[in-house]
């Protein structure tokens, strides 16, 4: 199988954009049709911002998914994380991906 990480941050130009009605509402209409199951976890996020090389701290969700690979999964991926940046303004969702032994 493949583990999917998806990292969705939930500010922008350091102000909290994505309320948690915001964020269910998102999970029910684009993760939930897409994938079979999930996890996910409250995060905080770091990243460095290349302009200002300063380090921006940022509330993030984290979401697991553990499914058997291929095309199609690449594109629900693609799919969800576009849909995500393009609804709230984000300039990027972190994806890492990973083959796992797992069974459910």
């Amino acid at each position: 199988m493949i583990q999917v990480e998806l990292f969705f941050g939930r500010n922008a130009n350091g102000v909290a954009r994505v309320s948690d009605a915001d964020w269910q509402r998102f999970v029910l209409a684009n993760l939930l049709p897409r994938f079979a199951g999930m996890t996910i976890l409250d995060a905080q996020g770091v990243w460095t911002d290349p302009v200002a090389g300063t380090a921006e701290r940022e509330g993030t969700k984290l979401v697991r998914i553990a499914e058997p690979g291929g095309a199609d999964l690449a594109r629900r991926v693609r799919d969800v994380t576009e849909a995500y940046k393009t609804q709230f303004g984000q300039k990027s969702v972190g994806i890492v991906t990973s083959p796992v032994c797992a069974a459910f």
